[in-house]
């Protein structure tokens, strides 16, 4: 999630230089419980996961990601890869408890296979680009990185649609007034949400 913030803080910087912030990676659970207790401002997430908690969570937007690999990988021929296709070679995940990890572990379980040894678990991006670049690994990407001229310079997007887009919210601290600082990146926020 935090490489989706990229424009959204780029823009509350620039426009806002005395401000600065705490960005960190935390699980949703975490999250609500550090925001009730007023540990942090605002959390940004999963949609799904936030709801039915306290504060509820505003939309932003949905997150679209798809499948990539290097631009001779056997599979970027297809019209349509299958699961069962992707199976036969190493995924890497970005963390071991988002969604999407969770619907690429299906893929080894439904073809016998065993998640665990068959996937990466990787957050640093640069090296999963790395890996990729070099060997028959398949990554996860962002819609929006992947029309990147870098990234179509080096990568092909493989045509399997794995993942439906996955709501992205976020909720700020209620017990208080949002302060201006929270205020000025809501609106950061909305003007570029997560995966636009």
């Amino acid at each position: 999630m935090q490489g989706l913030l990229n424009k959204a803080i780029k823009a509350l910087l620039l426009h806002n230089v005395g401000l600065r912030i705490h960005l960190e990676a935390t699980s949703v659970a975490a999250g609500v419980l550090a925001l009730r207790r007023g540990d942090i401002d605002v959390l940004v997430g999963p949609e799904n996961a936030m709801k039915g908690r306290r504060p509820s969570p505003m939309k932003l937007g949905d997150l679209e990601t798809s499948l990539f690999t290097r631009k001779t990988h056997p599979l970027v021929l297809k019209t349509n890869v299958h699961k069962e296709e992707i199976a036969e070679y190493p995924v890497i995940a970005a963390d071991r408890l988002s969604w999407h990890t969770d619907r690429l572990r299906s893929l080894y379980e439904n073809t016998g296979g065993d998640s665990a040894r068959r996937m990466h678990i990787m957050e640093y991006f640069p090296l999963v680009a790395d890996i990729v670049a070099d060997s028959d690994a398949i990554g996860v990407i962002g819609a929006e990185y992947s029309t990147s001229k870098t990234f179509m310079s080096r990568f092909s997007l493989l045509n399997i649609d794995l993942f439906e887009p996955l709501p992205v919210g976020f909720s700020v601290r209620k017990r208080w007034l949002p302060s201006p600082a929270v205020r000025a990146f809501e609106a950061a926020l909305r003007e570029f949400p997560p995966g636009a």
